[in-house]
């Protein structure tokens, strides 16, 4: 290998590690939170959506390793089950009672702020109800 081409490799490699992850903390957070109560506690079922619109979204009656488990007994690892398939275990089609998407710019590292918002009745200063 060339001296130029192997500087070059080297160089692309080393330049993103010198910026770190900072530049992902420091960036501004926008549109990036949903916040929503479901008719249940889903938190462990897997969930598809239907559309491009987020509020098309239905709860599947199967896990996310049940997912992967089926995807390697139809030996397609990796990639999505078919649609029929999916559609077979719906749970829930319309599985939330409010849905609250971010209007502002936040910045936000952890749960903590947002807990904060809830907390103080500010909810809709950051967040607009769409259901």
């Amino acid at each position: 290998m060339k001296p130029k081409k192997l500087q070059l490799i080297i160089l692309i490699l080393i330049f993103p590690l010198s910026f770190g992850c900072d530049w992902i903390y420091n960036s501004p957070v926008l549109y990036n939170v949903d916040l929503y109560k479901t008719r249940g506690d889903y938190r462990h079922l897997y969930t598809i959506n239907l559309s491009t619109n987020r509020l098309t979204d239905v709860y599947l009656s199967l896990t996310f390793k049940e997912i992967v488990i089926k995807e390697i007994a139809m030996n397609n690892p990796g990639h999505a089950l078919p649609d029929d398939t999916l559609r077979k275990y719906i749970l829930d089609k319309d599985p939330y009672l409010e849905f609250w998407r971010c209007t502002t710019t936040l910045e936000l590292r952890d749960s903590v702020k947002i807990n904060e918002i809830i907390r103080n009745g500010e909810i809709e200063k950051c967040f607009e109800r769409l259901k």
